[in-house]
């Protein structure tokens, strides 16, 4: 591996300043968090102070205290047990239904027609719309048919009402999947966990080809190279990118968390966010370990391309590890335990988004942690010891074409 002149710092310092001070990356930073929360403001104001919130619709149709009437012309409902006196009333007549309704001493009342049997035909009748107590109340209705459909028999409603009373014992607890399968969040919350991971080390680490190859048509190369070695060019400019995308993730994390300590956005998610603290704790080294090992990888072909378009031509190769376990992840959430996601674990080129995914999973042994960081550090390794070898002034200097066996052929090899 060659040596540094000691300059590394140096050039972390200038790449780190000269890219948090650019323009887009300063609007990335305020303006990704930000158009969010001035959207859910607006639609804040628009909704007015006057106007009530889902939440109080609910609360107030739900605690309606008025019962609703029925009118059974099928003469079917011949008895009301105790959990549906404070519900319904009889009628026998509809005027008198109407009447009360009218009065407002009703929400409404249901007339049940003379064929239900045959034909099931209910029809309600309510002076305004009211959509969640209509729809609590035709549940409490059908319960009440049943009930008499059975002749009023307590224990056998009883049973028909809960089925069952199914317990699940696992042969190996350990290796047993009792994630709830009905919650949004055992397959929501580790999508977007994936999807945030890949993204991260996807366009952080491209960046570096972009970055490097620019440097190279424009020949600022060559005046870096003046003064400081290509292996502290290197090493300074793949830790100042991975820095700066430290920090602008931590920007955007802390604005989402600092929201929801407030709550001010008065909307809630279809399922709880209950992220596991061993997100970050795994999950902040496998993102510097992984950026490191595609930052250096593409970084590497920077170094060899002559220009951005002819690198780019090749990006997805070294992408495509990342690409296939972000396209598998369905496969990865649905069988945690698999062979494949044993694999994708252990594999370096795509351990980065798979063990954060399997975290928030839960499902995940700790041999398998230690194992998969201990593969992707050694690899990570020798990944920038075979790239030191093409920071060369020749090699960054020439105007070659890339070519892509002499670019596998140095890192494996080195000159």
């Amino acid at each position: 591996m060659p040596k540094t002149s000691g300059n590394v710092w140096n050039v972390f310092k200038y790449e780190f300043l000269s890219l948090v001070k650019r323009r887009s990356f300063i609007l990335s930073l305020v303006l990704v968090p930000l158009i969010p929360m001035l959207i859910i403001g607006g639609l804040r104001l628009l909704q007015g102070k006057d106007v009530p919130s889902i939440q109080e619709v609910f609360v107030k149709e739900l605690t309606n205290p008025l019962p609703f009437g029925i009118v059974d012309e099928s003469g079917l409902i011949k008895q009301y047990p105790e959990w549906s006196k404070m519900r319904f009333i009889a009628f026998e007549e509809e005027a008198q239904a109407r009447e009360k309704t009218a009065a407002g001493e009703l929400q409404g009342f249901y007339r049940i027609s003379k064929d239900y049997l045959s034909s099931g035909e209910i029809t309600l009748v309510k002076p305004e719309v009211n959509m969640v107590s209509e729809l609590a109340e035709t549940k409490s209705l059908g319960e009440l048919i049943k009930f008499n459909l059975i002749d009023g028999d307590e224990a056998l409603y009883t049973r028909m009402t809960n089925l069952m009373d199914v317990e699940t014992r696992y042969l190996d607890v350990e290796k047993a999947d009792t994630r709830d399968q009905s919650s949004g969040a055992t397959f929501g919350v580790p999508f977007a966990i994936a999807l945030f991971f890949y993204m991260l080390i996807i366009i952080s680490s491209n960046q570096m080809l972009s970055a490097i190859s620019k440097e190279k048509e424009n020949r600022t190369i060559e005046i870096l190279l003046s003064s400081t070695s290509p292996m502290d060019l290197f090493l300074g400019k793949v830790f100042a990118r991975g820095a700066a995308t430290l920090l602008q993730t931590t920007v955007w994390l802390g604005t989402i968390l600092l929201v929801s300590m407030l709550n001010n956005s008065g909307f809630t998610l279809p399922f709880q966010l209950d992220l596991s603290p061993r997100l970050l704790i795994f999950g902040l080294p496998y993102f510097i370990v992984g950026f490191l090992l595609f930052g250096s990888l593409l970084a590497g072909m920077g170094a060899m391309a002559p220009n951005t378009r002819e690198g780019s031509q090749y990006m997805m190769i070294v992408n495509a590890p990342l690409v296939f376990a972000y396209i598998s992840i369905n496969q990865i959430i649905a069988s945690p335990t698999s062979t494949m996601t044993t694999f994708l674990t252990l594999f370096p080129m795509t351990s980065p988004i798979v063990i954060p995914t399997r975290i928030v999973i839960g499902i995940l042994p700790g041999w398998q942690i230690a194992a998969s960081f201990a593969i992707l550090l050694i690899t990570t390794l020798l990944v920038m010891r075979g790239v030191s070898h093409l920071f060369s002034s020749q090699t960054l200097l020439s105007g070659e074409k890339f070519n892509i066996k002499t670019f596998f052929r140095t890192l494996v090899f080195g000159k």
